[in-house]
């Protein structure tokens, strides 16, 4: 979905819990393919445990940010998100039958 010029990521999988607080965040669809931790490495770690990659520190100055953007917009599978730009997926919510379709049709006009 675009709106204006940036890309804007709606999750479709839910969002790892382990990343550190903030803007940013990594949803269960990664499939560690090491772009981010190349990408960002201040700000991009990767748990052996689980197989994915995880944000280990929020961008703490401009460089990191235009990094962790870069990352961002080139993730293969669109598993890294920035809550600045988040909306809930309805239809994960749907499925989980915690709203009816005239209620995902309401949600859909008010944005």
């Amino acid at each position: 979905m675009t709106f204006g010029r940036k890309k804007m990521k709606i999750p479709t999988y839910p969002i790892l819990s382990g990343s550190a607080p903030g803007r940013f965040f990594v949803d269960e669809s990664c499939i560690y393919c090491e772009l981010c931790v190349e990408t960002a490495p201040a700000n991009f770690s990767y748990d052996s445990v689980r197989g994915f990659a995880f944000v280990s520190s929020q961008p703490k100055n401009q460089e990191e940010l235009e990094q962790i953007t870069e990352a961002l917009e080139g993730c293969p599978t669109e598993s890294i998100g920035d809550h600045d730009n988040y909306r809930p997926n309805y239809m994960h919510h749907l499925a989980n039958r915690k709203l009816s379709w005239k209620k995902v049709g309401a949600w859909m006009r008010s944005i």
